[in-house]
């Protein structure tokens, strides 16, 4: 091939063409390849191939065979299925480039694909600013944004098998740029497990539990820190957090409401250690108890939790007085002498805290005329019938939801009615989401069923987006928690009393469910006519009432119960 073959369409052996190295596509499925062996077995090639002249730095780098001599820019999909059709000769269009515009018409091509993998992409672009290119240029060059190319850059920054994961679809894009951004790759490992492990539905863990989850395990709001930010003693490196490369606000595009976010949990980790150890080290100066390891758990059992043993600390409110002041305010009023502090050394905990023995602040509060309470645990009787009266309004609940959802809706606009309802959809917690999504879907599992939900929502009738704006309202009021009290489903309440449904003859009714009985109605002058209460009414019914009289006269009560099968046994 010479100079003058420069744009020519042209013919070359197999042989001949070498596979570019710089080729952002690395995987060619044997099956489709199969397929396309044979349609050009029958047609041939359609689309030239093209090729550059083979570097000879390339040549002798990838140990290209002797007879290669054109380096396949793009079309090396078709170029393997000819030769597994047996092709001896292919189409070839020829052009002298240079490696900066071989790798971008590359990467260029590919993004053309429907079935791009985005680490193959963000390895093209990371081999565009290996050519000196810089995001800005790459984002012009291939016509993206660059917070684009930004974040496809930063899926460089995955350990091998993060890659692995995102090629074979385990983890979305926005998953493992999660896991990116975690930076040693040991804890990219640790949170690639946890992410992929599948629920008890079958099912990964989604983007919003994944975002959760990393951000309480491997990133930490420096804002909470307990350790001064510039202190440069806490760290070996000499490293302030203010200045760190791992904080999110000295990286490339962050949002702002994320600067102050720290994502090297080993060095957080440590810190966090080395200012313990700095308050230790000053308690142990001014002979002050400190309470650590066990002992320190059995008082507190989980760094959230109240402290128990007949601890309180300083920091937490006290719900026994009005306005819920915090202890430390109440231990302010009495003598420091009375009520001795002690630090509280918890293993999971992120610095010293200060706690008092109950029973000592409520003595010196007592002389000064304050009173605190002491609630007693509920016996585990009185919990589980908490419980199950909670169970029991739930399914009333969700009996009167369904009929309140039986019922014709009216109608707002179109587009109001779909943000209306994508909106509300959002900002439910997640169980009411699943719990309006699977009001939709009863057939999928929850996941399953929001993501149909959110998919077929631009494509509702206005009548069906009223629906779902009705059950988002209405979803917060189906389920009632026995420790969160007994308050009342005040919007299926005023929604049925709307709609003209007698939320008692609901509740009456699932406790007849419960209760495996069930109501119907027997006509007095044909006993063998019933009627179940539902549908259209029959004309006996219609009769019964034009005199005046209620329906519930001629209500019975029947089991639905199945009758137990008698067991054989010896006479």
């Amino acid at each position: 091939m010479t100079a003058r073959d420069e744009g020519q369409l042209l013919r070359a052996d197999v042989e001949l063409c070498f596979p570019s190295p710089t080729n952002p596509r690395k995987s060619f499925p044997e099956a489709e390849l199969q397929e396309l062996a044979e349609s050009i077995k029958q047609l041939g090639v359609m689309q030239p191939i093209l090729v550059r002249p083979l570097p000879a730095e390339i040549k002798e780098r990838f140990g290209a065979a002797a007879k290669a001599e054109l380096e396949i820019i793009a079309g090396e999909r078709r170029w393997r299925a000819s030769c597994l059709a047996g092709l001896r000769s292919v189409p070839i269009l020829l052009r002298h480039l240079d490696d900066k515009t071989v790798i971008c018409m590359q990467v260029v091509e590919n993004l053309q694909r429907q079935d791009l993998n985005a680490i193959d992409e963000a390895e093209g672009f990371g081999q565009l600013q290996a050519q000196g290119m810089s995001a800005q240029d790459i984002a012009t060059q291939v016509g993206k944004s660059k917070a684009y190319i930004y974040a496809k850059l930063k899926l460089l920054a995955l350990c091998e098998e993060g890659r692995a994961a995102l090629r074979e679809k385990k983890i979305t894009e926005s998953v493992a740029l999660l896991i990116a951004r975690v930076p040693v790759a040991d804890l990219q490992r640790e949170a690639l497990a946890e992410v992929t492990e599948l629920d008890y539905d079958g099912e990964p863990m989604s983007y919003r539990a994944a975002a959760r989850y990393i951000q309480r395990d491997f990133t930490h709001r420096l804002e909470r820190a307990p350790f001064d930010l510039f202190d440069k003693t806490l760290n070996p490196a000499g490293t302030n957090c203010n200045d760190c490369p791992n904080r999110l606000g000295n990286q490339p595009d962050t949002a702002e409401e994320l600067a102050d976010v720290c994502t090297d949990n080993a060095c957080y980790r440590a810190k966090v250690e080395a200012h313990k150890a700095a308050l230790q080290t000053r308690a142990a100066a001014e002979g002050r108890e400190t309470i650590s390891g066990a002992a320190a758990k059995k008082i507190r059992p989980y760094p959230t939790s109240s402290c128990q043993e007949g601890y309180v600390a300083l920091d937490e409110r006290c719900y026994e007085l009005e306005g819920y002041p915090k202890y430390r305010e109440l231990f302010a009023q009495v003598l420091a002498s009375q009520v001795p502090v002690t630090l509280l050394d918890h293993p999971d905990g992120e610095s010293l805290e200060e706690i008092v023995v109950k029973a000592d602040l409520s003595k010196a509060l007592r002389d000064l005329g304050v009173e605190l309470i002491t609630r007693s645990n509920d016996s585990l009787a009185l919990r589980k019938k908490e419980e199950e009266a909670a169970e029991a309004e739930n399914r009333f609940r969700r009996r009167l939801f369904n009929e309140i959802r039986s019922q014709p809706v009216l109608m707002l606009t179109t587009p109001d009615l779909l943000g209306l309802a994508t909106f509300g959809l959002e900002r439910l917690y997640e169980e009411y989401r699943y719990l309006v999504a699977q009001t939709w879907y009863p057939e999928c599992k929850k996941k399953e069923a929001l993501e149909r939900l959110h998919e077929r929502l631009p494509n509702m009738a206005d009548v069906e987006l009223m629906a779902v704006l009705r059950d988002i309202v209405l979803a917060q009021d189906v389920k009632s928690i026995s420790w969160m009290g007994t308050s009342q489903p005040t919007r299926l309440l005023a929604a049925a009393e709307r709609i003209g449904i007698d939320p008692e003859r609901v509740r009456k009714d699932q406790q007849r469910e419960d209760a495996g009985t069930t109501v119907i109605y027997r006509n007095p002058n044909a006993p063998d006519s019933e009627w179940n209460g539902k549908g259209k009414k029959p004309l006996w019914v219609e009769a019964w009432e034009s005199t005046g009289k209620s329906i519930d006269e001629l209500a019975v009560e029947i089991s639905t119960k199945q009758p137990a099968n008698k067991k054989k046994g010896k006479k």
